[in-house]
């Protein structure tokens, strides 16, 4: 039986499962200390002073890519819109109530519509969550 960690096909987008396009491909970063003397697991590694780092590329499809990029524009603009968007004439917390709220509600809303489009997240790439499992970190842990 296969171990289903290493049944990777890069021909496939692992976010929808439609035919990848290499060039869409994306590229996640893990690092460790260097001092903990990880090994990439035959992903491209480069070794520094302090930190280790590995480069992952995950299979993607040009429709996933430009979703990507599209939420990547668009939950920041939103969240400044709640912020610029505090009325400053009418004082107290309301308007500091309001903006969390609202940006609250765009992170919520976001999630929820990933989780329900069907689509996989990108920590959920089995190389990755290898690589997590032996002690990689990512860019944000």
């Amino acid at each position: 039986m296969s171990d289903p960690m290493l049944d990777v096909d890069e021909t496939v987008c692992w976010q929808c499962g439609a035919p990848a396009n290499p060039a869409c491909a994306n590229t996640l970063t893990l690092y460790a200390k260097s001092r903990e003397h990880k090994e990439g697991q035959g992903y491209r590694m480069v070794r520094g002073r302090w930190q280790d780092s590995v480069h992952v590329s995950i299979p993607r499809c040009e429709a996933c890519r430009e979703r990507q990029r599209l939420v990547k524009f668009l939950v920041p603009v939103d969240v400044v819109g709640s912020v610029l968007g505090i009325p400053i004439p009418l004082g107290g917390w309301m308007p500091v109530v309001g903006c969390l709220l609202g940006i609250v509600t765009i992170v919520g809303g976001h999630i929820l519509y990933e989780r329900l489009s069907g689509r996989r997240w990108p920590d959920l790439y089995p190389p990755l969550k290898r690589l997590y499992k032996a002690g990689w970190r990512g860019a944000n842990n």
